[in-house]
């Protein structure tokens, strides 16, 4: 019979958080994003309590201010259930914020890194308006 010796986790902390980490809204940005809403649904200006990921968690949507849309529940079901209605916000979302809207700081400097990331310094800038004050506010 072998003996087990499990292995110490270890006792530094994460550089990067986890990719789950990274896709679920604070509190902080889900109060700025109901501020923003005023409570009330984008779709139908009902009392909303969801904020809803533009871009889905499912395509590596963050957490950033930029890629929440505040629903009530009949519509957030909506959204999820409609490709289409879906879409049409991402296009909203793109033209309001631009195209790197749905994501966070890390994900944004991979971008930044590459060659085509020092083209598209102005959408960077952009993204930096809107998720600036939440960037600094994390740390």
């Amino acid at each position: 019979m072998q003996t087990f010796f499990p292995i110490p986790k270890p006792s530094h902390k994460r550089r990067v958080k986890k990719r789950g980490e990274r896709s679920k809204f604070s509190k902080m940005v889900r109060d700025a994003v109901k501020q923003n809403y005023n409570n009330e649904c984008a779709m139908c200006s009902r009392l909303a309590h969801h904020v809803h990921h533009v871009w889905p968690r499912s395509r590596s949507g963050r957490n950033v201010y930029t890629n929440g849309l505040l629903l009530c529940n009949d519509c957030h079901k909506e959204v999820h259930a409609d490709n289409k209605l879906l879409n049409h916000w991402i296009r909203q979302f793109k033209e309001m914020y631009g195209k790197h809207f749905y994501q966070d700081r890390e994900d944004l400097m991979e971008v930044y890194k590459t060659e085509f990331g020092k083209k598209t310094n102005l959408e960077v800038q952009k993204w930096m308006e809107h998720n600036e004050v939440f960037e600094i506010l994390r740390k």
